[in-house]
């Protein structure tokens, strides 16, 4: 209720007191300088304070010691009987430092004292101005712009901005402001009166509306981008040219816009109420918002009752969506509708309503496209070229539709397709939430197939999509992803989890050799039914690609990775071009004016000229390495294509295609008991595998195998028909086609056959035919 006029009193106060205490005025100065000329350099004072003429015309400069290397010295009339009498050229001093005096005032301190104009007694309790007539006496501060009885009464004398209280009966406070060409002011005047706790306000402005957007851009922008804007809104006539007809233009078009008059009143604690005289606007509150309070405009309605146990709102509004394709906001608003009841007080039950997503209708889709149209052009497009093409698109909006004749650019086309769609309305999808906090929230939106839910307490949330569906739950360490590339399960965190499969973008992976069984995790491309659980038991599928049989696999892998590198050259190439095309059109723009000007053009052009050279010089490694490409392509017999490169979705298919031509997935599988056991196989039917750490392990390498349990105790090696096991102890055995061998403690037992005959040794004597 006191915010107008106690914002004035408050910004007031803190001058008054800084005045009150610290003092700056020139009374107060010399109550504080003591030296005088007894101890240093006789120190003037500063010559703003000294605000009446004549003491201005006395006032001397003087040049310190250490600036002129000069020393100042009194004249004969030196007297020094100092403290009890002193007398210089321009001071006197009588029982220093009580008593001092001098052309420019005296001090009787701390009695009475005078410096220029400024006059005080017994200070800081008064000080007066003689030249401003103000200063103050106690609580009592007078200026002539007004005077403060603190803190009882102020008043400030000024017709256009001004303040008066009588604090508690009755404060006001009222402001105007003047309009013009120049700073064109959105608030003209406001008025605010107090009686005891009861006040009423008044404030008129101008309703700009639709013009913010235009009239606040600066003159000097003229004729530039602005021009376009003005040419729009003023229909192409009398469209200004220079910063002149702009002010004046505008002042003009400031005179035609409405006043609405805004009045606010009430009796703090009991009511209070603000509405808007020319349009249905209001705001009430009862018991300083406690015990209700409502609002009521254009757009919205909202009130709170019975101690905020109950709270309502409803808003409608044309603007953009927050949530829809954030590249598509320039033209296409929305009319959204909210609602909401809460009772936050015992059940805790609440309901929203609204509008997030629009409808893919024939309307929405072709402002998508002129709003693509218009954000893809090129830095030179000329809107003509493009002019009849877009019109085809407004046809399909409303049949026969075409730009207006004042319509000749960009900026005026999107301007005319904002005004286009702003008095439309759009089909738009609605969602719903409702739920008892903290205990259930529910949020759908069903044409959309859209729904989730979440128990807060429980914290277990669902979530489904049209493309994805996710639950999750933090009490029972579980969740799940489901979508076309991906579905996947977990219980307990990653203790336990299911995944039934999961695709990565495949062209994004390296391409391996027929000889590759084993990728790292970075590297794969998808996975198959992987699970876990609780450490006991795990299994994977994963999978990556290899070049097919017959193909060169570091070639098909060059020519993927090429494929990236050259997309990256070729759009740097063209940010190049465009960056020297642009400056060769503001080259061929400057007109010199001086020989300096002149001079700084030719050697804008060799700047240009080296740009040029330098960026040739890239476009001929690219066309090598392009050409490269190409020929590495064809050796494969790979399509590849230079112009496939400039946009994402040719260069996403030309590759998916190439992996379709050129590649095919490779599985590794594993499975085991955490670190107890581990097996990984691999296609070919290789296999490897440990337990308990490495204690217990081996592998399968083509037609090589291993076995070994702690080293020493057991080990197996067998490559085709050779064979070599060692037994812990002592024991070993060989074999091969015709040949086997059995030992123990070497000869103490032996036992050899080779082509059907026995022989050997036991207790090293030899038996048997060698």
């Amino acid at each position: 209720m006191l915010y107008l006029p106690l914002k004035k009193l408050y910004t007031f106060l803190p001058c008054f007191l800084l005045l009150f205490f610290l003092s700056s005025c020139a009374s107060s100065e010399r109550m504080a300088r003591l030296s005088g000329g007894v101890i240093s350099e006789y120190s003037a004072p500063q010559k703003h304070r000294l605000r009446k003429e004549s003491f201005q015309k006395k006032t001397k400069t003087y040049s310190s010691d250490t600036k002129s290397n000069k020393q100042f010295f009194a004249k004969e009339s030196l007297i020094n009987i100092w403290p009890f009498f002193f007398r210089s050229d321009n001071y006197f001093s009588l029982l220093w430092p009580f008593i001092d005096w001098d052309e420019y005032g005296f001090a009787v301190r701390p009695l009475l004292n005078k410096e220029g104009n400024d006059v005080s007694m017994l200070f800081p309790l008064s000080s007066w101005n003689i030249a401003d007539k103000e200063g103050w006496f106690l609580n009592l501060y007078v200026q002539k712009e007004g005077f403060l009885f603190f803190p009882l009464a102020g008043h400030k004398f000024d017709e256009n901005d001004g303040w008066f209280f009588y604090t508690p009966l009755w404060i006001r406070n009222w402001e105007k402001y003047k309009r013009n060409a120049h700073s064109p002011a959105t608030t003209k005047e406001k008025d605010f009166t107090e009686f005891l706790l009861g006040y009423y306000a008044k404030e008129v402005y101008i309703d700009r509306g639709d013009k913010d957007y235009l009239w606040d851009w600066k003159a000097e922008n003229l004729p530039g981008y602005v021009k376009g804007f003005l040419t729009y809104d003023l229909k192409g006539k009398n469209v200004p040219e220079n910063k002149k007809e702009f002010l004046a233009c505008r002042e003009k078009v400031y005179k035609t816009l409405p006043d609405e008059t805004k009045i606010s009143y009430g009796f703090f604690p009991l009511f209070r109420m603000e509405e808007t005289v020319e349009k249905p606007i209001w705001d009430l509150s009862i018991g300083a918002g406690i015990l209700w309070e409502g609002k009521r405009d254009t757009n919205k309605l909202k009130h709170a009752s019975l101690l905020s146990l109950l709270y309502h709102y409803e808003f409608t509004d044309r603007t953009f969506l927050k949530y829809q394709d954030r590249a598509f906001r320039s033209f296409l608003p929305y009319g959204i509708a909210e609602h909401r009841d809460f009772v936050l007080l015992g059940s805790l039950l609440f309901k929203n309503e609204y509008t997030d997503y629009y409808k893919e209708t024939k309307e929405v889709k072709a402002f998508r496209k002129l709003d693509q149209k218009i954000k893809g052009r090129g830095q030179n497009d000329s809107f003509a070229k493009y002019k009849p093409e877009m019109e085809k698109i407004l046809a399909e909006i409303t049949p026969g539709k075409k730009f207006p004749p004042y319509v000749n650019n960009w900026t005026e086309a999107s301007l005319y397709l904002h005004d286009l769609a702003k008095d439309r309305t759009f089909a738009t999808y609605r969602r719903y939430e409702f739920g008892s906090l903290p205990f259930f929230i529910y949020d759908a939106t069903p044409e959309m197939g859209k729904k989730s839910w979440t128990i807060p307490i429980l914290l277990t949330a669902y979530k489904k999509t049209p493309q994805k569906e996710k639950f999750g739950s933090i009490p029972l360490f579980t969740w799940s992803n489901k979508s076309k590339d991906e579905e996947f399960y977990t219980t307990l965190g990653y203790i336990g989890y299911y995944g039934k499969k999961k695709k990565i973008d495949r062209i994004a992976r390296p391409i391996f050799s027929q000889n590759t069984m084993q990728v790292k995790e970075k590297d794969q491309a998808e996975f198959e039914n992987e699970y876990a659980l609780c450490g006991l038991y795990y299994h994977g599928k994963d999978g990556f690609y290899v070049a097919k049989k017959g193909v060169d696999a570091s070639l098909v892998e060059s020519i993927r990775k090429r494929s990236y590198t050259l997309r990256s050259k070729m759009e740097e190439l063209e940010r190049d071009k465009k960056k020297i095309n642009e400056r060769k059109t503001r080259h061929r723009k400057w007109v010199t004016k001086t020989k300096i000007e002149m001079y700084k053009k030719l050697i804008d052009a060799e700047e240009i000229r080296m740009e040029e050279q330098k960026y040739l010089d890239k476009k001929k490694k690219f066309d090598r390495d392009a050409a490269k490409y190409l020929a590495d392509g064809r050796k494969i017999g790979a399509e590849l294509s230079i112009d496939a490169l400039k946009d994402k979705k040719k260069f996403d298919a030309m590759l998916e295609k190439f992996f379709d031509s050129f590649t095919r997935i490779r599985y590794s599988e594993d499975y085991g008991t955490g670190l107890f056991f581990r097996k990984e196989l691999f296609e070919n039917g290789d296999y490897s595998w440990h337990a308990f750490l490495n204690l217990a392990g081996g592998e399968k390498k083509g037609t090589k195998e291993r076995t070994q349990f702690l080293h020493f105790f057991y080990r197996h090696n067998k490559e085709g028909v050779k064979e070599e096991k060692l037994i812990f102890p002592f024991i070993s055995i060989q074999k091969d086609k015709d040949f086997e061998k059995t030992s123990f403690l070497w000869r103490i037992f032996e036992k050899t056959v080779k082509n059907g005959k026995t022989s050997g040794y036991i207790f090293f004597i030899p038996y048997g035919e060698k």
